[in-house]
């Protein structure tokens, strides 16, 4: 089959393990199966590859994938695009480009495993931004917006500015003078700050107690640790799937991707020259850390260190969305089969 057929034998594979009906066994059998089935185009592309004299073997290309910027998640989004491209087979190098705040990622790879990194890694970022960084949805009503924004972790506030809602800045507080802690809405009325956040707090109430839930309380000064933290739990728990489904494919594959493996990473040592290994330094101790009772000089600081703020509530929640999470790659996730974190 040409590589194209294949991959979209691999996305039917994807639709009937996101389906809601397919077992979990079945589900994780048809991520195998897909992963299976791009590691054998790799090993018969690589058998063909070095049967031919070497000035006629192919080279490996490039592919620039801009990374999602969500503000909390860019961390996350590159940590998982760097690993979804080391289980596809690839190299990756990222820039930040100021100008715009975007973050581009330059991927090494060979066709056909650069198309999978381009599959499994689309399908893993909207399924984590459709539940970890949801938007406000215009279409839908004020009661499933705010159930599922505030349970994303976005507070009551958070979740008017989604909608529009605009604090007024010093120089137009003469218009808001009446009100304290004025805010502008959409229809430019001026409304109180309290105003805004109890309606959308109502708003709230009113689906948790429709769908028979408990109310989740996550105060405004927590409400960004949570969805680090979730994010956090999100990218560990599919490292975790990631190195049990590569433990399942064997040894035999990597003797015929070696030669491959190897001209690759020439390949990008080439263009990355700054980043190819040098052999370490011998260690040579500074003369002035030695002399101070500290064992520090002002050059080399002690340093200081600060506990990170952290969720564990948050955390669980995001492993168990990763838990849903496919593996095998594709280009949507079902939204029928999309939920809240809880």
């Amino acid at each position: 089959m040409e590589t194209n057929k294949k991959l979209e034998q691999v996305r039917k594979l994807i639709e009937r393990a996101e389906h809601p009906g397919t077992g979990p066994e079945e589900a994780q059998l048809c991520r195998e199966k897909a992963d299976k089935i791009m590691l054998e185009e790799a090993v018969e592309w690589a058998t063909v590859r070095d049967a031919m004299p070497a000035a006629a073997r192919s080279k490996p290309e490039t592919v620039l994938i801009e990374s999602a910027t969500q503000g909390h998640l860019s961390w996350q989004t590159t940590t998982l695009l760097r690993r979804v491209g080391e289980h596809c087979r690839c190299w990756m190098r990222s820039y930040a480009v100021r100008n715009d705040g975007k973050t581009y990622h330059k991927v090494y790879g060979f066709e056909s495993d650069i198309r999978y990194v381009e599959v499994l890694y689309s399908t893993l970022q909207l399924h984590m931004f459709e539940v970890l960084a949801p938007r406000y949805d215009a279409d839908a009503t004020l009661e499933d917006n705010a159930y599922r924004l505030h349970n994303a972790g976005f507070n009551w506030l958070e979740i008017a500015r989604m909608m529009g809602y605009r604090r007024l800045a010093r120089w137009d507080a003469d218009y808001g003078s009446a009100v304290r802690d004025p805010w502008r809405a959409p229809n430019g009325d001026i409304v109180s700050e309290h105003q805004i956040g109890s309606r959308v707090k109502r708003a709230y109430k009113r689906e948790v107690g429709r769908r028979g839930e408990t109310y989740r309380t996550i105060a405004a000064s927590s409400a960004r640790t949570y969805r680090t933290c979730a994010a956090q739990g999100y990218l560990d728990r599919i490292i975790q799937r990631l190195d049990a489904v590569e433990k399942k494919r064997g040894t035999g594959a990597d003797l015929v991707l070696h030669r491959s493996a190897a001209d690759l990473e020439e390949y990008f040592y080439q263009d990355n020259e700054d980043m190819r290994p040098k052999p370490p330094k011998p260690y040579e101790p500074c003369p002035r850390c030695e002399a101070n009772p500290s064992g520090h000089c002002r050059r080399h600081p002690k340093g200081s260190w600060t506990e990170t703020p952290w969720d564990e509530r948050a955390y669980q929640n995001g492993v168990a969305h990763a838990n849903s999470a496919d593996l095998s790659g594709g280009d949507k996730v079902h939204r029928s089969t999309v939920k809240a974190i809880r």
